[in-house]
């Protein structure tokens, strides 16, 4: 099964134009059972994006893709949540 993970919305600034929204109904549309949101360096689209997976019965798995300057080059990781427990809705 193939889960896209590493994907922006228009949370993540100047990076991409796509509502939580039109992405989670995308996914449902071409029968994801699972979809992962990993905006840069904010987390503001979660609560969004967990709704959204929730209305269309779909899994979020919510990241969070973070961006640190070394020596004049950006370095990137994306990490996931493993638990829901500190989001209560």
């Amino acid at each position: 099964m193939f889960v896209p993970l590493h994907v922006n919305s228009a949370y993540s600034l100047l990076t991409s134009p796509m509502s939580v929204e039109a992405y989670v109904a995308a996914g449902k549309k071409l029968g994801y059972t699972h979809l992962g949101l990993a905006d840069i360096n904010v987390m503001s689209g979660a609560l969004a994006f967990i709704r959204a997976c929730q209305k269309h019965h779909i899994q979020p798995l919510v990241g969070l893709t973070v961006q640190i300057q070394v020596d004049h080059m950006t370095e990137e990781m994306v990490i996931f949540a493993k638990t829901t427990k500190a989001i209560k809705i």
